[in-house]
């Protein structure tokens, strides 16, 4: 599969967001990590945090809702899915962590973070001017024909490609 170069520039600015959110959490510690992990402890933990909401919210920006009511309805499944998940991981790390309490309570951080986040997402998108398309100045028909010797050049009537064959298993 061949990723275009738009798409390599998403992903590296992904995986960047990702390291750079993973580490501000594990120097920070926030939530009390910084009093109940290790260093190595805390960044494997917020990695996987900050991973997964990264993976999750792609895949939530991937869906084109209808209206905005089903924007913000996907927005607080997301958000319940992954209070769910962190919940669990946190049960799984924590003693003593698991009450249903605690899901409410992440449910909630989780909800204010994704608001704040999409937020401020939207401002920047609307503050930010839309890109002019250059005017095209240049015939594309005469640059073709450019590049061909001289003794091709002539009307241009249709241009023809063949596919090349499958290389054999």
């Amino acid at each position: 599969m061949q990723v275009t170069r738009r798409q390599r520039h998403r992903l590296l600015s992904l995986g960047m967001l990702w390291g750079l959110l993973s580490m501000l959490c594990t120097v920070i510690g926030p939530f009390g990590t910084h009093d109940m992990l290790s260093l190595p402890a805390r960044a494997g933990y917020w990695g996987v945090v900050v991973g997964g909401s990264i993976l999750g919210s792609v895949l939530v920006a991937r869906v084109q809702p209808q209206n905005m009511f089903q924007m913000v309805a996907l927005w607080v499944v997301f958000a319940f899915a992954f209070a769910l998940g962190v919940h669990l991981l946190n049960g799984f790390l924590f003693p003593g962590f698991g009450y249903m309490g605690d899901l409410f309570y992440l449910f909630g951080v989780v909800a204010v973070v994704v608001c704040v986040v999409n937020g401020m997402l939207y401002l920047v998108q609307f503050a930010m001017p839309q890109p002019v398309e250059a005017p095209v100045t240049a015939d594309p028909t005469a640059r073709f024909l450019r590049r061909l010797p001289l003794e091709q050049r002539g009307a241009l009537v249709r241009i023809e490609g063949k596919r090349p064959a499958p290389p054999p298993l």
